[in-house]
């Protein structure tokens, strides 16, 4: 880094054993080292044979890769799956097609936010896995991820819900950020418990301004998109989103406190 343009791209390979968490944080919000490089996004690694084994054998040592959570029957395997930007289910072809089935509705019901690549020899294109630019101010959440995953495997530990609103005022959006704060920093919304591993965000104001929301636990930034959104999106009641990765999430709940906190009519959310 002291050398500086000596770099194209730095590939950190953190092994099977470590918490992305706490890593993408450091290289995501320190702004001595986003001075030099930036967090491009989390690529994870399933082997499609092991992964469901993977994702259930807990052990005492797994616990202390996951930083901030205590005492959760919780697999590593599991927290590198809510936190990847993109996922690799490799080894595709050492399983049968019903227990491929199976392994993609389990991945899908934990992080459908993040597009799942089925490869043999880890042999994948290049541009799937750089640039991905997964930490800028930009959202491109798949909505046919959502559907799967509403049809799929919904894991109690760590699952993925979105949910649609309307434009919002100043005030509402002052309200949000609140709110936010809140349900990262206090771990419940409507006084039940939550961890949010990852969270994405687009928010719409009444001027048809964006703003782009990314967060991993507690840490977050609302800042304005870089990209251009298509008219489409500006143009529907309901263009604001939000994605939540995490455990004990109840999609109804979080909705309604959404709702209330932020002081949108009922059917100005769904």
């Amino acid at each position: 880094m002291k050398r500086n343009g000596n770099f194209d791209y730095i590939l950190l390979e953190t092994s099977g054993v470590a918490d992305p968490g706490p890593i993408a944080k450091m290289f995501w919000m320190d702004d001595g080292l986003a001075s030099s490089i930036y967090l491009d996004g989390i690529v994870t690694v399933m082997d499609a044979g092991n992964i469901i084994k993977s994702l259930d054998d807990v052990s005492s040592s797994d616990h202390e890769h996951h930083g901030d959570i205590e005492h959760e029957q919780m697999s590593t395997a599991l927290v590198q799956v809510a936190h990847a930007d993109i996922l690799i289910l490799n080894k595709i072809d050492t399983v049968n097609a019903e227990q491929l089935k199976e392994v993609q509705k389990r991945v899908a019901g934990i992080n459908s936010a993040a597009p799942l690549f089925e490869t043999t020899y880890s042999k994948i294109p290049w541009d799937k896995l750089f640039d991905l630019k997964a930490y800028e101010a930009r959202f491109d959440y798949d909505d046919a991820s959502a559907s799967k995953h509403t049809h799929g495997w919904h894991d109690p530990r760590i699952s993925t819900i979105t949910f649609s609103f309307a434009p919002l005022g100043a005030d509402e959006l002052e309200k949000f950020e609140t709110w936010i704060q809140l349900v990262l920093w206090e771990n419940e919304v409507g006084g039940k418990p939550v961890e949010v591993h990852r969270l994405k965000g687009r928010l719409v104001d009444s001027n048809k301004e964006v703003k782009i929301l990314q967060g991993v636990r507690q840490t977050y930034e609302i800042v304005d998109a870089k990209s251009e959104i298509e008219p489409e999106v500006l143009a529907s009641p309901l263009p604001g989103k939000l994605v939540f990765i995490g455990k004990h999430l109840d999609r109804e709940i979080i909705k309604t406190e959404f709702t209330k906190a932020v002081g949108l009519p009922a059917t100005s959310v769904q």
